[in-house]
């Protein structure tokens, strides 16, 4: 389980940056301290679908927004 906010970081591909701020707050409220978030492999997917929201939208989305970018609230990928 990932609890500390620099792990979601841990998601990112090399190379890659967070687009926005937000869009890090976004990934760790809904990686950090989720029990389905047992591996790696598994935050990765969260945050790769993260980035995916635009950034026109990250400041406003909510969890019911969230299957539209692939996610869902109990499983998070």
């Amino acid at each position: 389980m990932y609890m500390l906010d620099d792990m979601t970081d841990m998601g990112l591909k090399r190379g890659q940056k967070w687009p926005t701020h937000e869009h890090r707050e976004v990934a760790c409220n809904l990686a950090l301290c989720n029990p389905v978030v047992r591996n790696r492999d598994t935050l990765t997917a969260i945050v790769q679908k993260v980035l995916k929201i635009p950034k026109t939208k990250i400041k406003t989305v909510s969890y019911s927004d969230l299957p539209k970018y692939g996610l869902t609230i109990l499983c998070g990928g």
